[in-house]
């Protein structure tokens, strides 16, 4: 009988736990989507306060910090506010730190990072993102175009090349192009 007992409140808990993870990506998708068409109509704020609302009910979603990101960014770019950019930059960074294995979130960091003047910042961050996944081309043009606006060319020439070496892309000889001009430009 007790035994019986133990197992319907196992069941039950482990029920609740499934049925709390499917209402959660619901929630999240519902919000994403619903920000998404706002998004669509050049309604930032009504985005940022969808994505608001979301992410008090999921506050450790990844996901809805990757879209309120772009939310702040866009505001940033639009508006030229760069209390704007700065959120941004805090919640890419709370994306990354929620899933630090999403190698694409580290090099998103570091594009924000370096679109707001951090050129420093972003090397760093895109070197952490390079630990997880050392192959990864994404990762690797965006810290050669990071070392190119911190004013490393060499850096640049090695890492771009580096890249180019795991696979020909034209966006990385386009960035290798540069970095050898502002080499040559710098000697």
């Amino acid at each position: 009988m007790a035994t019986r007992f133990l197992i319907a409140v196992l069941a039950i808990a482990v029920g609740t736990g499934i049925i709390q993870t499917a209402l959660t990506e619901n929630h999240e998708e519902r919000a994403i989507q619903e920000a998404q068409g706002h998004l669509a109509w050049a309604q930032l704020e009504e985005a940022r306060d969808v994505l608001s609302a979301a992410l008090e009910v999921v506050p450790n979603s990844a996901r809805l910090r990757d879209e309120r990101s772009k939310v702040f960014a866009s505001l940033a770019r639009w508006r030229g506010d760069a209390v704007a950019g700065e959120a941004a930059i805090i919640e890419k960074g709370l994306a990354v730190a929620a899933n630090p294995l999403h190698s694409g979130r580290w090099g998103e960091y570091a594009l924000l990072l370096q679109e707001n003047g951090r050129p420093t910042a972003a090397i760093a961050a895109v070197q952490r993102g390079l630990e997880r996944d050392p192959n990864n081309l994404y990762l690797l043009a965006v810290l050669g175009q990071s070392q190119l606006v911190a004013g490393q060319p060499q850096e640049a020439v090695r890492t771009l090349e580096r890249a180019q070496r795991i696979q020909s892309s034209a966006a990385v000889r386009d960035l290798l192009a540069q970095a050898n001009e502002a080499l040559e430009t710098a000697e």
